[in-house]
C-alpha cells in the first residue's frame, strides 16, 4: 500500500505495459489539445 496525504492508496496493476501506456496518453494529448509547445535544453560540458 502507499500512504499519501495521510489516506491509503491501493496500487493498481493494470494488463498494459508501459510503452502501450505511453503511446495512449500520447494520443490523448495530440487528440484533446490544439497546441502543443515543445521545448528542449541541450548542455554540452
Amino acid at each position: 500500500m502507499v500512504i499519501a496525504g495521510g489516506d491509503f492508496l491501493k496500487r493498481q496493476y493494470l494488463e498494459e505495459n508501459v510503452y502501450d501506456t505511453f503511446l495512449n496518453r500520447m494520443k490523448l494529448i495530440f487528440e484533446d489539445f490544439d497546441n502543443i509547445f515543445i521545448s528542449l535544453v541541450v548542455v554540452y560540458k
